[in-house]
């Protein structure tokens, strides 16, 4: 079996209410047997320029890689990309893409087999997993915003997460005060048994010291986990972070 066509199909919708639907995308990888293996990933194809990126890394830069390649061949298709990666960039959209090809690849092993991707990752480990609601703070309303989360706590969720800010003027870690009146609010309204979780989403850019104190004031609200208050490739900013305090 060999890689004959690879392409990105961009995902829109008129629908504001579906927040992740504009910045999606489906990448097909086609084989010379009829298998097609698709893969999802996010492209921000909100911006323009981000979807006519990641199309020509795909088609420009990808494609020719691929073709003609066995598609079972897995592991090292993905060094081979990421390697090619370097001329793009090893974040961002040409990351994305190479997840979503990585991904349909893994699509094409199991319907080539006959099996879910579970089983050839090594089986299934639960029936079920636990969901979350995702919202954006609203940093002028921190009722309104907890409110927000309780409505999606009567639909049944034990979850919610709340992220970044709804514009990076009035974002999530620009003022520890407010922050912290944020978290108390939500905690308040949401009550001790629902798990919050918050996203600073690098709309901010925090010091590890600015983080730990951020993450030390929340603490007392049980939060379950704090998502990006750093850089990804600040290593040794989250291991201080970590160190610091009980918080995930």
């Amino acid at each position: 079996m060999k890689i004959k066509n690879v392409r990105l199909i961009p995902l829109m919708t008129k629908e504001e209410s579906i927040s992740a639907g504009p910045g999606a995308a489906l990448i097909e990888v086609e084989t010379d047997e009829g298998i097609t293996g698709i893969g999802e990933t996010c492209i921000h194809s909100e911006r323009g320029e981000a979807a006519v990126a990641a199309q020509k890394i795909v088609e420009v830069g990808f494609k020719p890689l691929l073709v003609g390649e066995d598609p079972l061949d897995i592991q090292r298709l993905w060094h081979k990309l990421y390697s090619y990666c370097e001329w793009y960039g090893r974040a961002g959209v040409s990351i994305y893409a190479l997840s979503g090809i990585d991904v349909a690849l893994w699509d094409i092993c199991g319907k080539a087999l006959g099996v879910p991707i579970y089983t050839l990752l090594g089986g299934k480990f639960r029936d079920k997993i636990p969901v979350y609601a995702s919202l954006l703070f609203d940093m002028d309303d921190p009722e309104g915003t907890a409110r927000m989360g309780k409505e999606y706590v009567k639909q049944g969720y034990k979850a919610v997460k709340y992220g970044w800010g709804k514009t990076r003027e009035r974002a999530f870690g620009m003022n520890p005060d407010k922050d912290e009146e944020m978290i108390r609010t939500i905690r308040e309204v949401l009550g001790p048994q629902i798990q919050i979780m918050v996203d600073v989403g690098r709309f901010v850019n925090l010091t590890p010291a600015q983080a730990i104190k951020l993450a030390k004031r929340l603490e007392k609200y049980n939060i379950f986990w704090l998502e990006e208050p750093l850089p990804p490739e600040d290593v040794i900013g989250y291991k201080l972070l970590s160190n610091a305090v009980d918080v995930y």
